[in-house]
């Protein structure tokens, strides 16, 4: 952890494996808004659901996925599907 850096974890148990995380400079938090959407049908252990906010807009939606590649194709329906 850095002194000029916030951790965002993923919704998540006690015990469950994250495998996603985000970083926002503290400095962005003078002018936006960094929120971490918990309850977004996307957000879980592996996937992190982050709004950034200016003047109450949003402005930017990151989606950081943590994605294994399976032997066959891929398992990303769910991610590809959501609008």
């Amino acid at each position: 952890m850095h002194p000029e850096w916030d951790a965002h974890l993923p919704k998540h148990r006690n015990g469950d494996t994250c495998k996603a995380i985000a970083y926002s400079k503290k400095s962005l938090l003078h002018s936006h808004i960094i929120d971490n959407i918990l309850n977004h049908p996307l957000a879980n252990p592996n996937s992190i659901i982050i709004d950034i906010k200016k003047d109450d807009q949003i402005i930017a939606r990151l989606v950081n996925t943590y994605h294994t590649i399976p032997p066959m194709g891929h398992s990303l329906q769910y991610l590809l599907s959501e609008q």
